[in-house]
């Protein structure tokens, strides 16, 4: 573990780091719409960049804001047109779960 992953493992504790995985395993069976995925992109990037700089604050509020897209996709059953992760959602969202959960 470099000195990089020590930092990030500091300020970001088990239980926030363990809310953010099982939202993260959630999203994998997910269905949503094209616009939905592209802000939970956006959202996922943020938790990602937290992560590296090692700002327990920033992401523990960047898995909030995942944990109100998910209620907000719960909300939007009745629309059409949704569509489980897109592969490059999938990627970032793999590699993030990758990063987050080795210790």
């Amino acid at each position: 573990m470099d000195n990089h992953e020590t930092s990030a493992l500091a300020s970001v504790d088990d239980q926030a780091r363990d809310e953010a995985l099982e939202v993260l395993r959630d999203a994998h069976d997910w269905t949503a719409t094209t616009e939905w995925w592209s802000e939970f992109d956006e959202v996922l990037t943020r938790l990602q960049a937290t992560w590296d700089a090692g700002d327990g604050k920033a992401f523990r509020r960047a898995t909030s804001d995942l944990e109100a897209l998910s209620a907000e996709r719960a909300n939007d059953a009745g629309k059409d047109s949704k569509t489980p992760p897109p592969p490059p959602t999938r990627d970032i969202l793999n590699d993030t779960i990758h990063n987050i959960g080795s210790k």
